[in-house]
């Protein structure tokens, strides 16, 4: 038995997907409800990445637990209409979560350039997402043996929010959802509306990236990968490409180490 960072005690889990043991601990969270320790998982295969979840359960209860375990989920996953401020929030998240990974796929690609051009890459040379104490998000690359390194700043989260309403697929949808507002005219190169209109509009997505970014809910790439918007949002950028593309593009976007370089900066 090995210890994480944190010294709690790594047990070895058998990843539930490729079946090997070479598994380590992401995330460990404390579930009130049913008096459990719920961990969220990684396997470190890399041909494999899977994202599963076990929970902890003291023996003496774990018949009543596993049974309260089993209902919640039960009950998560039976089939509710969402609401309409559901269905938004669902559709904010997911393109704010979309567009923020491909600004962190941009800045790795920028930064391993950057480093390429002044020292040379070897197998001790890793790239790294990360937030500086004041909140400004960057891409590393370092070499452990030469102590070679480069950065390279990733967008801003309000940046990357203004990009998000400056695409069509945001303002069709909210239009879609809530009738009654004018979709401005983006084939111009500032988006015809009121300063103060704009300005509104970033704050309160700013406000709902804050309010629910981190949720359970939308805390794990199986919301990104099978979203139903993921087509929608190609679409918006013009690519011309085929199903089969887009499928490939899908999985290389929200692979498990993306995730988490997109957990440390989002």
């Amino acid at each position: 038995m090995s210890h994480t960072d944190s010294g709690v005690p790594n047990i070895v889990m058998i990843c539930p997907k490729c079946k090997k043991k070479e598994t380590s601990i992401l995330k460990t969270l404390y579930e009130s409800l049913t008096n459990t320790v719920k961990r969220q998982r990684k396997c470190n295969d890399d041909n494999c990445g899977n994202l599963f979840v076990t929970y902890e359960i003291d023996k003496s209860g774990l018949k009543s637990k596993s049974a309260k375990i089993l209902k919640s989920s039960i009950q998560l996953k039976k089939k509710r209409k969402p609401t309409v401020k559901e269905n938004w929030i669902d559709f904010k998240v997911f393109l704010y979560g979309f567009m923020r990974l491909t600004a962190i796929i941009s800045s790795s690609i920028s930064a391993v350039d950057k480093f390429d051009k002044k020292f040379k890459s070897g197998k001790d040379t890793f790239l790294t997402a990360e937030k500086s104490p004041n909140k400004k998000s960057f891409f590393s690359v370092f070499n452990t043996t030469n102590k070679d390194y480069s950065r390279v700043k990733i967008e801003g989260v309000k940046q990357t929010i203004k990009k998000c309403i400056g695409m069509k697929i945001y303002w069709e949808t909210k239009k879609k959802l809530f009738k009654n507002i004018i979709i401005p005219d983006l084939k111009q190169k500032r988006i015809r509306m009121n300063i103060r209109d704009i300005s509104d509009e970033i704050n309160q997505y700013n406000r709902s990236i804050t309010s629910y970014v981190r949720k359970e809910k939308y805390d794990t790439p199986d919301f990104f990968n099978n979203n139903h918007y993921f087509d929608k949002i190609i679409n918006d950028f013009d690519l011309k490409i085929t199903k089969e593309e887009v499928e490939i593009l899908r999985t290389k976007l929200f692979t498990s180490q993306k995730w988490i370089w997109y957990t440390e900066v989002r």
